[in-house]
């Protein structure tokens, strides 16, 4: 069974059928920086397929930026219409790295998988990448700081005495980080019935302090001191303060495997969205103009075509020109749509009959039929 991708490099190896490079690199779209993205396929025997362990659908790197699909995953992908699978039956000769006998039937019929489903895909795909270009919530619009988000910061106390803020109001919360105590010189039980609630008592220098180690920590309280050193409650949101750790560490992660250079300009504030995911907007709606006027879509992209992602590329266009330019795109695929002859979607029957006669292929020449 493959695992990982080093082991479909080297002892498994055989399984590989194809293999190409992807990306900006064969869009024609590639800078200096540009990272190099690689994708492809591998079989499976067919006794792969009849094991209650279900088998490998892929294998790629940390990054993934190589990633190969199992034979059984890309049809699946395929009959999903999916743009980013679509594109490998197109990928100019240059950019194969390895191709296997075995690909020879599923490139030959590849025109047969460009169906209306798949460029309703691509515009849909297209949208998504407009929502993310300028999306309020990416990561690069909400800088970490480098220090985890520590509890206290999502806590509240409501004072019962005024002792602790000068909040007039009775019953209001105030954050931790602004009310005026020191939760060092006091101790905190649970509030019966209620999760993440506390009673808060002042017991002076001598307290061991309500957090310890990143944690809210409880003491008993003699009861003949519960009235005299009861000061109000504590509240902790628990469920925002772990939402705000795996945050930090999602963007973290990002931080330390994302290509720096993709963001130079919005971090100087050159611009206000995100280039690339732009580019790709009308990247994807050109190719699916292709699709309905030429029955394929487009890889390589050349010329004219080529210096107009570019120039998105490189920020020349503003938000709202890049919005109409895609609308216009839209628009023209919609019209299209009307008088095209490509079929609703992918017919399952050749889907079903190319994976079984590939599998069966590959494991005659590799004597692993699976019987």
């Amino acid at each position: 069974m493959i695992k990982t991708l080093e082991q479909l490099q080297t002892s498994a190896k055989h399984h590989l059928l194809y293999s190409v490079i992807t990306g900006s690199q064969a869009y024609g779209t590639a800078t200096k920086d540009s990272d190099t993205d690689i994708k492809g396929i591998f079989a499976l025997p067919q006794s792969a397929y009849l094991s209650i362990v279900p088998p490998q659908k892929q294998v790629s790197d940390e990054r993934n930026d190589t990633v190969f699909y199992s034979l059984y995953r890309m049809m699946q992908l395929l009959a999903d219409a999916n743009p980013n699978v679509l594109e490998l039956l197109f990928m100019p000769k240059s950019c194969v790295q390895f191709q296997s006998e075995v690909m020879t039937p599923l490139l030959a019929k590849r025109h047969d998988f460009v169906s209306l489903k798949g460029v309703e895909a691509h515009v849909g795909y297209a949208r998504a990448q407009v929502k993310k270009a300028k999306g309020k919530n990416k990561w690069i619009n909400n800088p970490q700081p480098e220090k985890i988000p520590g509890i206290e910061q999502f806590c509240w106390v409501i004072s019962d005495s005024g002792k602790m803020s000068n909040q007039k109001p009775p019953a209001r919360p105030e954050s931790l980080m602004l009310a005026t105590i020191n939760l060092s010189h006091y101790h905190c039980a649970s509030v019966e019935h209620v999760p993440n609630l506390y009673r808060l008592y002042e017991v002076g220098t001598k307290a061991k302090g309500v957090l310890r180690g990143g944690k809210i920590v409880c003491e008993s309280i003699p009861k003949e001191d519960e009235l005299t050193c009861y000061r109000g409650l504590l509240f902790c949101n628990v469920t925002a303060w772990q939402q705000a750790k795996r945050d930090h560490a999602h963007y973290w992660t990002w931080r330390k495997n994302r290509n720096k250079n993709r963001w130079k300009q919005q971090e100087k504030g050159l611009i206000d969205y995100d280039a690339k995911n732009m580019m790709h907007t009308i990247r994807l709606l050109k190719s699916a103009e292709n699709m309905l006027l030429h029955g394929e879509p487009i890889i390589r992209f050349e010329g004219e075509s080529r210096s107009q992602l570019m120039d998105i590329r490189r920020g020349v266009f503003s938000y709202a020109e890049l919005l109409s330019m895609s609308e216009r795109l839209v628009k023209r695929c919609d019209q299209l749509l009307q008088a095209s002859t490509l079929s609703e979607r992918v017919n399952a029957k050749v889907i079903n009959r190319l994976l079984l006669e590939m599998t069966e292929e590959w494991g005659c020449a590799h004597d692993e039929k699976g019987l």
